[in-house]
């Protein structure tokens, strides 16, 4: 006779598998759709240049991405500059907002009022502050006059901001100033960047409706800058979730296979009752026994299709959404292998630029993975212990 051995080792590691793949697999199931594409800025000296150069190409985009896309806007990231008020510095990182970015990635205000669209297109020294990062630099009440020093910028604070903690970022601080506010000329009268930022990222809150997606990539690519680094959130966040689904998949087969057995079973018992019934009885007067069982057969067999319908979505959803993954005739070895070496392709990129919100799905997503081995583990270990 066997019995199964919990030891004190598999159920630590399977709780601790469930409670990381309820960490991770929450924050990606609510991550909503957003377009990025970025990309890196390794000069500084032509920085400036190529930042301007991008901020007026950004209306060619949204043109040319249309309805197809709610909002679409840029913005300069430095993952951390030195924030200095009063003597007090703290290291944060920075948003250098253009035109229209707060219609792709509102903040909530928590005091004082947000940019105005002027002072985003002319490039006004005014900053907005995480709430957090304000009550570090000014304590509880921040002065009506209060400024930062941002890079060579001297800037007013006129607001403060609510931002939500991101396991994406270095530092948990953040700043927000326009994009045109770093921008200036030197001595020759050429544009010169104020400090280093290392991204520029456009982004885009699609409007809904297929080929959003590969529309934005695109015409980022072709109307914008090339040699970007293309990001969808939500493709991101279901592909950290591939792995959860093929054990799913695996483990509810398996469960559908002995539901389907069992009811099996209890249908060849009523056909074997029924036809006792028979020699018993008239037919007429079997036909409410034959409803029951008409009526169980429909509700269980509906009951399992609708399960295996459940579990078949499960595994060809990630096909709609990773169309690579998919090869143009499934008949054709030539087919196959060109996907194969297309994905090969794909991922040895040596060069990727990312960006804050990507580094924060690739978090969750390491934490669902890491649940699901420490889970496998654990069944693993009770599945040996059993004699």
């Amino acid at each position: 006779m066997n019995d199964t051995r919990w030891s004190p080792a598999a159920l630590l590691l399977i709780a601790l598998g469930l409670a990381l793949i309820v960490a991770g697999t929450v924050p990606l199931a609510t991550t909503g759709e957003r377009l990025q594409y970025a990309v890196a800025l390794t000069d500084q000296e032509t920085q400036a240049a190529k930042v301007m150069r991008l901020s007026d190409k950004v209306g060619d985009v949204r043109e040319q991405v249309g309805t197809a896309a709610a909002a679409v806007a840029a913005a300069g990231c430095a993952e951390s500059v030195s924030v200095n008020a009063g003597g007090d510095s703290c290291t944060a990182r920075l948003v250098c907002a253009d035109e229209g970015w707060f219609d792709v990635e509102p903040v909530q205000l928590v005091s004082g009022r947000g940019f105005m669209r002027t002072e985003l297109v002319t490039g006004a020294n005014c900053a907005l502050l995480d709430e957090r990062l304000a009550f570090s630099l000014f304590g509880a009440d921040i002065p009506e006059d209060a400024k930062v020093e941002i890079g060579t910028r001297t800037c007013s604070v006129i607001g403060t901001v609510r931002a939500k903690t991101c396991f994406g970022v270095k530092t948990q601080y953040c700043a927000w100033m326009p994009l045109r506010a770093l921008l200036g000329e030197d001595d020759s009268g050429s544009a010169a960047a104020g400090l280093a930022l290392d991204t520029l990222t456009i982004e885009a809150r699609p409007a809904g409706g297929a080929g959003t997606r590969e529309l934005f990539e695109n015409t980022a690519r072709s109307a914008w800058q090339a040699g970007g680094t293309s990001i969808s959130l939500a493709k991101e966040a279901m592909r950290g979730t591939v792995i959860l689904r093929i054990v799913a998949l695996a483990l509810g087969f398996a469960v559908w296979g002995r539901l389907l057995g069992r009811a099996n079973a209890f249908a060849a018992g009523q056909i074997d009752r029924y036809r006792r019934l028979l020699r018993e009885r008239y037919f007429p007067r079997t036909i409410p026994r034959l409803l029951a069982m008409g009526l169980t057969w429909a509700l269980a067999y509906g009951a399992l299709l609708a399960a295996a319908y459940g579990l078949l979505s499960l595994a060809f959803h990630p096909l709609l959404t990773f169309t690579e993954w998919v090869p143009d005739d499934f008949t054709s070895w030539s087919s196959l292998t060109k996907v194969f070496w297309n994905l090969i392709a794909e991922h040895a990129t040596l060069v990727r630029t990312g960006t804050w919100a990507l580094r924060e799905v690739q978090f969750y997503a390491g934490l669902a993975r890491w649940g699901v081995i420490s889970l496998l583990s654990g069944i693993a270990m009770t599945a040996i212990g059993r004699r």
